[in-house]
């Protein structure tokens, strides 16, 4: 399927991200039938079980850990029970706060491009531990996780932040999702995925900010870590 810049974009990939970001948005939100629905109709579609557990976790930055409790009593209401998942192998002891901070801080400033310190040094002066949380927690033990691609992870971003109504947030993480090689089509796929869930001027807008972002000519630093 050709994306808005020309590129292809297999469906296959452009379905995966609409499933994944239909997920987060009703989980955002507490949706619980609606969730069970769309874990359901991942399980047929085969999506990877560890899939569906990294986009949770992840919903947890976006609405917290309520949120993300119930949702994955959901899926295993869908799945039946599930095996224990297997915990990221991290460095030990004080390495690890290390590790995460720079692995969030490159991440963050992939998302954020020339942008990143600017973003960064507003936060500090507003709250300065905010900005450690940021980095090693959010980014380093969230975003920048091993099971999803980057690209994939802003895409979720993109629709979590339309159903929450973020714009300038959304905003951001559009051009984040662009930058980490996600293809138009597949910020529009997860957009698509959350209309009649995330209100019309949030759709609206993203659809608006993301044919700008592709007339502009946002640099991509590729999908893959």
């Amino acid at each position: 399927m050709p994306s808005r810049s020309g590129r292809a974009v297999p469906g296959g990939r452009l379905r995966r991200i609409a499933r994944l970001a239909r997920i987060a948005a009703c989980a955002a939100l507490g949706r619980e039938a609606d969730l069970l629905r769309s874990f359901r109709s991942a399980r047929r579609a085969r999506v990877p079980l560890a899939a569906l557990r990294e986009t949770l976790l992840q919903v947890y930055l976006f609405a917290g850990f309520p949120r993300t409790v119930n949702a994955l009593d959901v899926l295993e209401r869908a799945r039946g029970p599930l095996p224990a998942a297997s915990p990221e192998r991290l460095p030990p002891g004080a390495a690890r706060r290390s590790f995460l901070r720079r692995r969030g801080r490159a991440l963050f400033d992939r998302v954020y491009g020339g942008d990143a310190q600017t973003v960064l040094d507003r936060i500090g002066r507003q709250q300065k531990e905010f900005r450690s949380w940021i980095l090693e927690d959010a980014y380093g033990k969230v975003l920048a996780r091993p099971g999803l691609e980057p690209a994939e992870r802003e895409c979720l971003a993109v629709a979590l932040l339309a159903v929450l109504d973020l714009p300038r947030q959304q905003a951001a993480h559009l051009r984040g999702a662009l930058r980490c090689g996600a293809a138009p089509g597949a910020v529009e796929a997860a957009l698509a995925a959350v209309e009649g869930i995330a209100p019309r001027r949030a759709v609206a807008f993203a659809r608006a900010r993301l044919a700008g972002e592709v007339e502009a000519g946002v640099p991509r630093s590729g999908g893959r870590r």
